[in-house]
C-alpha cells in the first residue's frame, strides 16, 4: 500500500476527483516556513489517501469518520500537490519538476511512497551542492535511505573541502553548522570522506554478501578467513623469541578452542501535523 495506485488502472473518477472541492473530506492546509507564504488549502478525499497510501491510511484510521478534516502540514504546496498526483493517478513527475531534490526525497520518505523513495534519493544526490548541502545532511538524520545521498554528501565534502569550510563564516546555510547540532552524523559523514569504513556500513555489506552467496557461504568465508589469521599467526612466531613464542602459543590455544560467534544485530475535526523532521 505504501505504493500509489497503477497509473495505467486508475478510475476516470478519481481523476477528476484530484484537488476536487467537490466531496472533499480532507482539507490539507500547506504552511511553507521556508518559502513564507500564506498558507495554501489542497482538497483530498478520504477514501482515496486511505486505498492509495499506507500513511495516510494509518493516521486516518485513529481519526472520527464522517467528519471533514482539517490537516496541516509544514510543507511546501507544490510538493503536497506532487505527492497527491502520485498517490490518484501514479504520476511520479514532481520527482524533476520540483526543486530542491533533497525536499522532494524526504517528501516521499516522509508519506512512504515507496516506489519513488530510491529514485527521489538519485535525484537528491546528484544535485549536491554548497547550496544544498547542509540540508541534504540533515535529512539523513531522519531517512537515511539506500545511503547514495549519503555517498553524494561525502564525495562533496572530500572534494571541495576548501569551499566548504570557508562557508561556514559566510552563511548561516552552512554545512559546517551540522557539527555543532548533529555532531555524530557529522563525524560519520566526515569518516565516510576519508574512506573509513563504518560498523553500520560493515554489517549492511556482510548481509548483502550473505543474500547474494547465501548464510552456508558467507559463514564459509568467515572460516577461511580466520583459519589464514591463524596460519599467519604461527608463521610469526616462528620467527619470534621462544619465550614470546611460548606466549602466543598458549593464546592460540585459547583462540581456538573458542567458538566462532558472528554477532551483527461546525463539526470540522482539526488534526495537526507536527512534521517535527522537517522543522531541522
Amino acid at each position: 500500500m505504501g505504493a500509489s495506485l497503477n497509473s495505467s488502472s486508475t478510475p476516470p473518477t478519481w481523476r477528476k476527483m484530484l484537488f476536487s472541492e467537490e466531496d472533499s473530506d480532507v482539507h490539507i492546509i500547506c504552511i511553507d516556513s521556508e518559502e513564507k507564504k500564506e498558507p495554501e488549502t489542497i482538497y483530498a478525499h478520504r477514501c482515496v489517501l486511505s486505498a492509495g497510501n499506507s500513511y495516510f491510511h494509518r493516521e486516518l484510521l485513529s481519526l472520527p469518520r464522517n467528519k471533514s478534516i482539517e490537516w496541516k502540514f509544514n510543507k511546501s504546496a507544490g510538493i503536497m500537490r506532487g505527492v497527491l498526483r502520485y498517490i490518484y493517478l501514479g504520476d511520479p513527475g514532481f520527482l524533476e519538476d520540483y526543486k530542491p531534490s533533497w525536499q522532494v526525497f524526504r517528501a516521499t520518505c516522509k508519506f512512504e511512497l515507496e516506489g519513488l523513495q530510491e529514485r527521489a534519493e538519485r535525484f537528491a544526490a546528484s544535485a549536491v551542492s554548497l547550496e544544498t548541502l547542509k540540508e541534504s545532511i540533515l535529512v539523513l538524520d531522519s531517512y537515511p535511505g539506500k545511503g547514495h545521498l549519503r555517498e553524494a554528501c561525502a564525495n562533496f565534502i572530500r572534494r571541495h573541502t576548501l569551499p566548504v569550510l570557508l562557508s561556514h563564516a559566510n552563511s548561516d546555510n552552512s554545512a559546517l553548522k551540522v557539527a555543532d547540532t548533529h555532531p555524530e552524523l557529522w563525524k560519520n559523514l566526515v569518516l565516510t570522506a576519508m574512506g573509513k569504513v563504518l560498523p553500520e556500513q560493515k554489517s549492511n555489506r556482510r548481509r548483502s554478501r550473505e543474500q547474494i552467496d547465501g548464510p552456508d557461504a558467507a559463514q564459509e568465508k568467515r572460516e577461511d578467513i580466520l583459519h589464514t589469521e591463524k596460519k599467519d599467526s604461527k608463521v610469526e612466531q616462528n620467527n619470534q623469541h621462544p619465550a614470546k613464542r611460548s606466549r602466543l602459543e598458549s593464546q592460540d590455544t585459547v583462540l581456538e578452542s573458542s567458538p566462532d560467534v558472528d554477532s551483527d544485530d461546525n463539526g470540522n475535526q482539526h488534526y495537526e501535523c507536527s512534521d517535527k523532521d522537517d522543522d531541522s
